[in-house]
């Protein structure tokens, strides 16, 4: 799979207006991106708009309403949809899904924010899952790792120089959560029942990651790390026995 990145000055460019097979395209906004939000807010179907009604920091607000009407406006533009027509569903585990009908064709999607920043995922192929989070000094890496981390990967953290740590642990964070979400179960599998490996076999950036299951095989996954803001670290998961089916599917119509 190739990854595309893009920001909002790639709007207009006509390499980010399709999605064709074998790639995945992954946007990244901030909130100061966005100086309409007017414009952005009337892209929203009113229990959208409902929702952010519920969030008492103004930040949080926006961070929701640029990645939600982002999400239409992209969606919309790849498959030349009205984007305030789309309709969504969530499955058991509440991942949103788009509802298919009149739709062109099937588009996999995935939205992650923290902080400033707001990422979104998309592809024709494959499920996707993305994950972007802001360094915080201030977490328990410790109580977390013992909680959610496989115990094999406690080792990566022991052998690793302290002054790496942070950006370790949130690097193995965000890979869990953009493997839990490209699943779409998020933690109803247990976390730490998948280690995550580099394919490498050491730490490298930007690197490439495998998922290895206590008693599931999750071989066809891949992570990968994603250039992100300063501050901030990202990992996308995609499933690459599934692209690479679809990319022949194509190909032979």
């Amino acid at each position: 799979m190739k990854l595309l990145t893009f920001t909002i000055k790639d709007l207009d460019k006509s390499l980010s207006r399709t999605l064709p097979a074998g790639q995945i395209h992954v946007w990244m906004f901030s909130l100061a991106d966005t100086d309409n939000i007017h414009a952005c807010f009337s892209l929203l179907s009113p229990e959208e708009k409902k929702r952010l009604g519920h969030f008492q920091k103004e930040n949080d607000r926006n961070r929701s309403l640029i990645g939600r009407s982002m999400l239409r406006y992209l969606l919309g533009r790849y498959l030349s949809y009205p984007p305030e027509k789309l309709c969504f569903e969530t499955n058991i585990h509440g991942k949103p899904l788009l509802i298919e009908e009149k739709l062109p064709f099937s588009v996999h999607f995935n939205l992650s924010h923290s902080g400033d920043w707001i990422a979104l995922a998309f592809s024709s192929d494959t499920p996707i899952g993305i994950d972007i989070e802001k360094l915080r000094p201030s977490i328990d890496r410790q109580k977390i790792i013992r909680r959610f981390f496989h115990p094999k990967e406690t080792s990566v953290f022991h052998a690793s120089e302290e002054s790496s740590h942070e950006l370790l642990f949130f690097r193995y964070w965000t890979i869990r959560e953009a493997f839990l979400k490209a699943l779409g179960s998020g933690f109803a599998i247990s976390p730490d029942s998948f280690l995550v490996e580099p394919v490498s076999g050491k730490e490298a950036a930007p690197a490439k990651y495998r998922i290895i299951g206590n008693d599931k095989d999750y071989s066809g996954w891949q992570v990968e790390a994603i250039a992100a803001a300063e501050g901030y670290v990202c990992s996308i998961c995609y499933h690459m026995q599934t692209s690479s089916k679809a990319l022949i599917e194509r190909n032979s119509v």
